[in-house]
């Protein structure tokens, strides 16, 4: 492992876990997908783009749903990220 890659993971352990989840995992992954998957869903049904109540309820759910997920894929990240600064201490 290189030097300043273990350097950037040890920061990151530093922020601790509650903000690792937030940002990687809710803001960073929860959030994005949850507009993305609006936006495929809205296309895919054949809807354009404006702004009606199945395009609310479809955006109100992902953004429950999704950054929910963000949690769980934030708390996994820190996980895998301890385990790498660990073993690059080694």
């Amino acid at each position: 492992m290189k030097e300043s890659q273990r350097i950037k993971w040890e920061k990151q352990l530093q922020q601790g876990k509650r903000h690792h989840i937030l940002v990687r995992g809710v803001l960073g992954w929860g959030l994005p997908l949850a507009f993305l998957y609006t936006l495929v869903m809205t296309s895919w049904s054949g809807q354009s783009l404006t702004l009606n109540g199945e395009f609310y309820v479809n955006l109100l759910t992902a953004l429950v749903l999704f950054p929910a997920a963000g949690i769980w894929y934030g708390a996994w990240t820190w996980k895998i990220l301890k385990m790498k600064v660990e073993q690059g201490r080694k």
